[in-house]
C-alpha cells in the first residue's frame, strides 16, 4: 500500500508523507527562489524546512490544502505532482505577505518621520493628516488604492546584493501616504496603506492578503459562476448524497473548518488531539466519497453551503433543516 492510499484509507498523515513534504518545501523554495523564512539565512537549515512544511499543514489554510490533496489526487504520482503545485502556491502566498509586512514597516517609519502626518490611534495604530480628522476612516478600500493612480513613483538606483532593492524612495513613499490619507478623510491603519500602496507599486508582486481567494490559495479555482444549469443540478445532487452520509460530529466539523482544534473540541466537548485525528478522518471520507467524480470542486461548493446551513440551524436548537434534500439516516458511514 502507498503511502497516499493509507492516507486516503485512515486520514492520517504518515512519515513518509511528511519526507515528501519536506523534500518538495526545499526543492520548490531552491528552485524558485523563495525566501527563507523569518530567522533563518538559507533554505539549508533543516529547520526552516520543517517550520515552513509544519505551517503548511497546520497553519491557516492548512486543512483546505489537505482536504483538496485529498480529494485530486488520485494515486501516489498525482499527490506528489500536486504536491509540488501547493507548496508553491503556498510559498509564493508567504512571500506576498512577507512583501506586505515589509511595506507597514517602511510606511511607520516614514510617517513616524514627517511631521505632514500625526498618529491618530494607538492601538491600533492609525495614521491622519496633520490636524486632520481622528475618526477611523469609512472609505472603502478601492478609493485608497484609486487615489494613488497620478502619483508619481521614484525607484532609487539600487546595486546592493545582500539588501532588498527599496520599492520607491522617501519622497514617493510620502506623496503617496499623503494621497491615501486625503483620499480616507480620517485616519486608516499602516497596513491599509500598505495594500494601497501594494497595488500602486506593482500588483502582480505584492496582493492584498484580502484578495487571495482560499481555493486558489491550495492550488484550485472556485466553481464557475457561469456553469452550465445541468453542471450546477449534479453538482448539488452529489453534494447532498455526501451530506447524506455526514454524522452531526461531521457535519459540525465541516461547518466550523476555519477553527482552531482546540476551538473545535470545546465545540465537540472532547480533546484537541481526538478533534484533529477526527478532522483528518473527514478529509480521507471526502476523499473516498468523491473519489468517482471528475471535478469535485462545484461538490464541494454546495457541501459547504449544507453544513453552514444545517450548523445555524442546530445552534438554533431548531433541529437539522436537511431533511427534504436528505434521504437516507444522516449517521450512515461512508
Amino acid at each position: 500500500m502507498s503511502a497516499f492510499e493509507d492516507f486516503s484509507r485512515t486520514g492520517q498523515w504518515n512519515d513518509e508523507l511528511a519526507r515528501l513534504l519536506y523534500g518538495a518545501v526545499r526543492s520548490v523554495a531552491t528552485s524558485r527562489n523563495f525566501p527563507a523564512p523569518a530567522g533563518y539565512r538559507s533554505w539549508a537549515d533543516d529547520d526552516a524546512v520543517y517550520e515552513t512544511a509544519h505551517e503548511f499543514l497546520y497553519g491557516p489554510g492548512g486543512k483546505k490544502r489537505i482536504t483538496a490533496l485529498l480529494v485530486s489526487a488520485t494515486c501516489q504520482a498525482s499527490f506528489e505532482r500536486l504536491l509540488d503545485t501547493y507548496v508553491q502556491n503556498f510559498l509564493r502566498d508567504q512571500a506576498r505577505r512577507t512583501d506586505i509586512g515589509k511595506l507597514v514597516r517602511r510606511i511607520n517609519e516614514v510617517a513616524e518621520a514627517d511631521a505632514s502626518f500625526e498618529v491618530a490611534a494607538a492601538n491600533p495604530r492609525r495614521w491622519r493628516l496633520a490636524g486632520g480628522l481622528i475618526d477611523p476612516s469609512t472609505a472603502p478600500a478601492s478609493a485608497l488604492s484609486a487615489a494613488l493612480k497620478e502619483v508619481r513613483v521614484v525607484v532609487p538606483a539600487w546595486s546592493s546584493e545582500t539588501r532588498d532593492a527599496p520599492a520607491a524612495d522617501r519622497a514617493s513613499f510620502v506623496d503617496m501616504i499623503h494621497a491615501v490619507l486625503s483620499a480616507a478623510d480620517g485616519s486608516v491603519s499602516a497596513a491599509d496603506i500598505a495594500h494601497a500602496v501594494a497595488e500602486r507599486l506593482d500588483v502582480r508582486r505584492v496582493l492584498p492578503e484580502e484578495a487571495l481567494d482560499p481555493m486558489l490559495e491550495i492550488g484550485l479555482e472556485p466553481p464557475d459562476p457561469n456553469a452550465a444549469p445541468d453542471t450546477e443540478v449534479e453538482d448539488r445532487d452529489i453534494a447532498v448524497q455526501v451530506f447524506d452520509r455526514l454524522d452531526d460530529n461531521e457535519r459540525i466539523l465541516h461547518a466550523n473548518q476555519g477553527s482552531t482544534v482546540r476551538e473545535l473540541g470545546d465545540l465537540l466537548g472532547m480533546s484537541k488531539s481526538r478533534a484533529a485525528t477526527m478532522q483528518m478522518a473527514l478529509h480521507a471520507k471526502f476523499a473516498r466519497l468523491l473519489a468517482a467524480y471528475d471535478d469535485a470542486r462545484g461538490a464541494l461548493h454546495h457541501l459547504d453551503q449544507l453544513c453552514s446551513d444545517w450548523f445555524r440551524d442546530w445552534t438554533n436548537e431548531l433541529g437539522p433543516t436537511s431533511q427534504e434534500l436528505t434521504s437516507t439516516d444522516s449517521r450512515t458511514e461512508g
